[in-house]
């Protein structure tokens, strides 16, 4: 056991991670914004809370293993551990990122951009005929127009803007995953004086 490999063991574990969130949001884009079933859009929230607690078991798993590779007599702090879950979440944004502006790139950024305002006009239909507020008939009104005047944002910005939420959930996450797995500075009790 040794403290060496700390980025090995980011990259390695966040590649697999960042793996696994941009293929969930590849299948999240395409159930969203593109299928047009009412049914697969509720799959899709079904899929979203499955990912969102697996990320936060691997991140567990990830650091706990990070915390076994340390030696004992250094211990894995809880700063360690926290910079582990930010550094591997951050990774993990990084894939995601680039994997989902692939994908966007293949199916093209009209029709994504057209299934979303499908999927805004039929939210704007339903809320109409449900007598809701005319205040969220115009928030509607207001993100139809965003989406229809938005510029197709480039692969840096997808890529910064995922690599930012992963990193703020990993953090969010770490707070709690670094309590858990952190581990003291074991004492040689066979200190003799």
């Amino acid at each position: 056991m040794d403290n060496r490999g700390f980025w090995s063991d980011t990259l390695r574990g966040g590649a697999w991670l960042g793996l696994l969130m941009g293929l969930s949001a590849v299948l999240e884009t395409y159930g969203m914004f593109l299928s047009g079933s009412e049914g697969v859009l509720l799959l899709v929230m079904f899929e979203w809370l499955a990912v969102a607690v697996v990320f936060v078991w691997m991140l567990y798993r990830l650091a706990r293993r990070r915390a076994e590779r340390c030696a004992p007599e250094l211990g894995f702090a809880y700063s360690q551990a926290l910079l582990f879950t930010i550094c591997l979440s951050a990774a993990a944004g990084i894939i995601a990122g680039v994997m989902k502006y692939v994908f966007v790139s293949i199916v093209g950024y009209d029709t994504v951009t057209n299934g979303y305002l499908d999927m805004l006009y039929h939210y704007k239909t339903v809320a109409s005929a449900a007598d809701m507020s005319a205040g969220y008939v115009q928030l509607l009104d207001d993100m139809i127009e965003s989406v229809r005047t938005a510029r197709r944002p480039s692969i840096l910005a997808t890529v910064f803007s995922s690599l930012e939420s992963y990193a703020v959930v990993g953090a969010a996450a770490g707070l709690v995953i670094s309590g858990i797995v952190r581990r003291d500075p074991s004492t040689g009790s066979d200190d003799k004086r």
